[in-house]
Order: C-alpha cells, then sequence, then structure tokens
C-alpha cells in the first residue's frame, strides 16, 4: 500500500486521481479529481481562480485510511468539511465525502476501487445517500508509481 497510486489521467497535465500513501498507513497528498492537489497536513487550501475575482476554499476534514493485509482491501475516505467556488456565474458552496474501497492485486501493482461521492450543495436537495451506497460513481484501477516517477502538479494548490 506504501507509495503513490495513481488512476488513468485524464490529461498530459494532471492526474485523474492520485494518492500518496505513508509508511503509517497516512496519506500525505492527493491529487483530487475535482479539487487538485490537496497536502493533507495543510487542512486546505485557497486558490485564486483563471478569472478576475474567482476563487476556490476548501476545507479539509479528516482523510482516514484502512488496509487488511489478508484481504488486500484498502479503504480510503476523505471529507472535505467544506468548500465555496467563486465563478463569473456566482458561488457554490457545500461540503463532500469521496470514498474508494476496493482490492489491491496480489502482485500489489493495481488496486481497483469503487469510487463513491457524497455531495451536499448549499440550496439542493440532499444526495440520496442509500443510492450512492448502491451505485458507485466510477470503477477506477489506480496503478502504482514509484513515486519518483508521481507527477503531481506543483500548482499553487497547497
Amino acid at each position: 500500500m506504501v507509495g503513490t497510486w495513481e488512476a488513468p489521467r485524464q490529461s498530459l497535465i494532471s492526474p485523474n486521481w492520485q494518492i500518496k500513501f505513508e509508511k503509517d498507513g497516512t496519506i500525505s497528498k492527493i491529487y483530487h479529481r475535482i479539487f487538485g492537489e490537496i497536502i493533507i497536513s495543510n487542512g486546505g487550501f485557497y486558490n485564486d481562480g483563471p478569472d478576475p475575482g474567482t476563487y476556490i476554499f476548501v476545507t479539509l476534514g479528516p482523510v482516514e485510511t484502512q488496509y487488511d493485509p489478508c484481504s488486500k482491501v484498502i479503504k480510503v475516505r476523505i471529507v472535505v468539511e467544506d468548500y465555496e467556488m467563486k465563478m463569473p456565474q456566482g458561488i457554490l458552496e457545500g461540503r463532500m465525502i469521496d470514498t474508494l474501497i476496493g482490492k489491491a492485486s496480489d502482485d500489489g501493482k493495481t488496486w481497483k476501487a469503487e469510487w463513491r461521492n457524497y455531495g451536499w450543495i448549499k440550496g439542493a436537495q440532499e444526495p440520496d445517500t442509500s443510492y450512492i451506497d448502491q451505485n458507485p460513481d466510477e470503477i477506477i484501477v489506480f496503478q502504482k508509481v514509484d513515486s519518483s516517477d508521481a507527477n503531481v502538479p506543483n500548482g499553487k494548490t497547497q
């Protein structure tokens, strides 16, 4: 489990998902599919957006990991306590929980995980968590990459 795991890339510039597990089982850094790079010890981040007056602010909650060496099941739970995105069209506020749960291959080179995103958007209807529980957003096959090969962009997000 230790090392960097990367999902198939969305583009040449940025990963889809990338998670760095430390020797003690914690996660030190994530490239989050929605928010970009997050350094866990920072507890969140603020970035100016691409347009004047736009920004994103994220407050991170607990990032939990669990690994069962017998079953090889890896579980990750990422809590975003709240976020605010100021866009030219308005402000989007909410909170979310992402879970990635699945089995690592016997050779330890891949991890096939079910991704579920539970999102609460201010002013919108509550998500149907029982439906989300039964229907993952996507099955993601992560590849273990050598940390020297990991390419988390060194953008402003920290």
